[in-house]
């Protein structure tokens, strides 16, 4: 059977051996899950995924700003699309980074 011995339960009737695969246990991060309610990219850090971590922190704090901000800049209709765009986009990211703080091993 597949898996390492860890994962696996091993039973015996009689003469035969029957392994089953235990399924791996998802841990919770809670530490993580709060930090990354405080600052974007901040669980991702505490957990080792450095790179994600830096790449969430970057999207939220820096690229949507700056899209609003060129937006006014260049029209105020295209503001107004732009800024609802960013505002849920920040939304669903944040959302995101809370629930991969907390649940991914």
């Amino acid at each position: 059977m597949g898996g390492s011995l860890a994962n696996q339960v091993r039973v015996v009737k009689g003469n035969e051996k029957i392994c089953y695969n235990k399924a791996p246990k998802m841990k919770l991060h809670f530490i993580s899950a709060i930090c990354s309610v405080l600052i974007v990219g901040l669980g991702q850090i505490i957990k080792g995924q450095n790179k994600k971590g830096i790449l969430l922190l970057l999207v939220f704090y820096f690229v949507l700003p700056s899209l609003v901000y060129i937006s006014l800049i260049i029209n105020g209709y295209l503001f107004l699309y732009v800024f609802s765009f960013a505002i849920i986009s920040a939304i669903i990211l944040w959302i995101y980074n809370i629930g991969d703080a907390l649940l991914k091993t």
